[in-house]
């Protein structure tokens, strides 16, 4: 066997060894991108789950809450920004559901029942006031979009 007859065969091996790496390499990359969406995912639900459990752990927030709901008009200043952050803290984390949706990573029913909650979040005059005066302020424009075609149906 010749010289050359050797290096065609280190050639082939070589271009052999490279396609192996190549399909190892876009296994690895495509198992962490469903890894990282899946614990991107996680953190939502932890957080639309954390807000729930600081509204029945503390009543004096729940009631902020459930007034502001109503309307705000009448709260002092402190009342008005701890109803904004609980309002804020929701809606935020509907966000990041509806920036999951766009790479496809939650299920449609998933990106329904947040829609509802936001809905159910906005029921009221006082939430809409928010919602329309400061939330458009606080979200990104197509999350802003998003709800204003939620609340016109």
């Amino acid at each position: 066997m010749s010289i050359s007859e050797i290096g065609s065969i280190g050639e082939l091996l070589g271009a052999v060894a490279t396609g192996v790496t190549l399909v190892y390499v876009a296994s690895q990359i495509r198992g962490k991108t469903s890894w990282t969406k899946r614990h991107a995912w996680v953190n939502t639900i932890d957080r639309i789950v954390d807000w729930g459990a600081k509204l029945n752990a503390n009543t004096e927030l729940h009631e902020i809450y459930r007034e502001g709901k109503a309307g705000f008009a009448d709260f002092d200043d402190e009342k008005k920004h701890r109803y904004h952050l609980v309002l804020a803290e929701i809606l935020v984390a509907c966000e990041a559901v509806h920036e999951h949706s766009k790479t496809r990573s939650i299920k449609s029913e998933s990106i329904d029942a947040i829609d509802k909650r936001i809905l159910r979040e906005l029921d009221g005059a006082g939430a809409l006031t928010w919602c329309r005066e400061l939330g458009r302020d606080f979200f990104a424009i197509d999350f802003v979009e998003d709800v204003e075609k939620l609340l016109a149906r």
